[in-house]
């Protein structure tokens, strides 16, 4: 198991839960990458459902944005 893998559903709502996270904490994309130890590039991916993050991944932007990873693909 190499990560955690949406289908296009689960992607859409994760894209726009994580954005709205940050929305809410007036972060930008940088913000919130820096805090989570990770590109702007790749949290940009993530936000447009063009990536598949790793759990790990996952992990590390729920800590940034103060809630569990599990909140960030749950619908």
């Amino acid at each position: 198991h190499r990560g955690w893998r949406s289908d296009r559903m689960g992607g859409v709502f994760m894209m726009t839960c994580i954005q709205r996270k940050r929305a809410v904490r007036g972060m930008t994309q940088q913000e919130l990458a820096d805090a989570a130890g990770i590109s702007r590039t790749c949290l940009s991916l993530i936000e447009t459902g063009m990536a598949e993050p790793k759990i790990e991944t996952m992990k590390k932007v729920g800590e940034a944005l103060g809630v569990r990873w599990q909140e960030l693909v749950e619908e």
